[in-house]
C-alpha cells in the first residue's frame, strides 16, 4: 500500500509453489493486480498536476527445473 491523496494505492500478488524432488524443481502459479499513481511528464502543457493511475494485472504459470549437474534452466 502506498499513501496518496485521497486514499491509498494498492497492489498485491499471490504465489503458490509445488516442489518436486528438491528446491530447484517446482511448479509455480502467480496472480497479481495493482494500481499506482504516476506523472505524465511528457504530456503537452505539463504542469506537474497530471496524475493518473497505472493499472496492472499478472498471471504466471511456470515450471522451474535443474539438469543432472544442477545447472538451472
Amino acid at each position: 500500500m502506498t499513501p496518496r491523496d485521497p486514499g491509498a494505492s494498492k497492489s498485491g500478488r499471490l504465489i503458490y509453489r509445488k516442489y518436486s524432488s528438491d528446491v530447484d524443481n517446482y511448479w509455480t502459479f502467480e496472480v497479481g493486480f495493482g494500481a499506482s499513481p504516476a506523472l505524465d511528464r511528457f504530456a503537452p502543457g505539463f504542469t506537474g498536476d497530471e496524475i493518473f493511475q497505472l493499472d496492472s494485472q499478472a498471471l504466471v504459470l511456470g515450471y522451474f527445473f535443474s539438469t543432472k549437474n544442477k545447472k538451472n534452466l
